[in-house]
């Protein structure tokens, strides 16, 4: 399979490349209209007056919702058993919502652990298909994102768009 690209509302352009062991994304035009914030309150980023719900969605937006919910995925090997109920965990976070690293520890019955969560979603090896983008650290803050603080904050608003138009 080759390397798909989609073009995102918030995001641009963006490549996922596909290996047994884990996807990587790259934004491939560098003029993207990614969400500006305020290095004080990076959630409002999150707040801003149109989502683009005057348009429908687009069919990349729809090819990338069916790769994002068909896509089948292998944990590599070398992942402890506690990444994978942290990554499993994960999957339960609902489309435009998001949760704390505390509320992941609660749920897989590590209350205390909440650093190591945040060592398993950061270890993330397929982000998207696996939603870290969706936990956020206690302090209401936006965290640290692999692919970048402002691209989870474009994803969480994209996933705002998806919700109100489909």
């Amino acid at each position: 399979m080759s390397d798909p690209i989609w073009e995102i509302p918030f995001l641009g352009i963006v490549r996922c490349t596909i290996t047994e062991t884990e996807w990587r994304w790259e934004q491939i035009r560098p003029d993207a209209k990614m969400p500006q914030f305020r290095a004080a309150d990076p959630l409002s980023a999150l707040c801003i007056p149109s989502l683009r719900l005057d348009q429908p969605l687009h069919p990349d937006e729809l090819s990338l919702l069916d790769f994002i919910e068909t896509q089948e995925i292998t944990y590599p090997v070398s992942a402890s058993p506690f990444r994978q109920h942290v990554w499993e965990a994960m999957t339960t976070i609902p489309w435009g919502e998001f949760t704390t690293y505390g509320a992941i520890a609660e749920q897989i019955g590590v209350c205390r652990a909440y650093q190591a969560v945040g060592s398993a979603v950061g270890a993330n090896p397929f982000p998207i298909k696996i939603p870290c983008h969706r936990v956020l650290p206690a302090n209401g803050r936006l965290g640290h994102f692999a692919l970048g603080v402002a691209w989870k904050a474009s994803l969480l608003l994209w996933e705002r768009r998806v919700l109100a138009l489909r």
